[in-house]
């Protein structure tokens, strides 16, 4: 779930290293700053929680023996990691690109 997140932090520290540091650390404060402040991230990072809730009552087989727990953990998992990746990365289908939106 964190890794297009992960990914998206990583990638412009290692082009820091080789490339023009100035124009790669404002474009990486820039990229941060939409992400985190996005509507869509923070309904991602609403069911990140809901879903580690769901993940420690699944820990219980005996009480939880149709693992529908486990289930709601995989569910809410894959909401938050659509909301987190949705809030990065927009695609546009007729160009083919990737482009950054900042959502209000």
């Amino acid at each position: 779930m964190l890794i297009p997140i992960l990914f998206s932090i990583v990638a412009p520290l290692i082009e820091i290293k080789f490339f023009n540091k100035d124009a790669i650390c404002a474009a990486l404060t820039n990229r941060l700053a939409t992400l985190v402040t996005s509507k869509s991230f923070h309904k991602g990072v609403a069911f990140l929680i809901l879903s580690l809730v769901f993940f420690a009552r699944g820990l219980d087989e005996d009480h939880d023996y149709l693992r529908i727990s486990h289930g709601l953990w995989h569910c809410f998992g894959a909401t938050s990691f659509y909301f987190m990746f949705s809030a990065s990365v927009s695609i546009d289908i007729v160009k083919g690109e990737e482009s950054h939106k900042k959502q209000a």
